[in-house]
């Protein structure tokens, strides 16, 4: 996965990289057209839209800050 998975604030749209967020939606689509069937591999892509739409609702915090708690 790319480091800039999840830059959404970006002024013009990512390119269409294999693996990448616009890459997962683009193959959905061709789902929901009919264009293909449904894989296994259509899963993870979808599991990877969530992900990132729960990362812009929720930020993930820090790993290490939340050891410093625990400790």
């Amino acid at each position: 996965m790319s480091d800039e998975w999840d830059n959404f604030n970006s002024d013009s749209p990512p390119d269409a990289a294999v693996g990448s967020l616009v890459d997962d939606w683009e193959s959905l689509q061709k789902i929901l057209t009919q264009e293909h069937i449904v894989t296994y591999v259509d899963y993870d892509r979808f599991a990877s839209i969530l992900r990132a739409i729960s990362e812009t609702i929720m930020p993930s915090k820090d790993i290490s800050s939340e050891q410093n708690y625990n400790d």
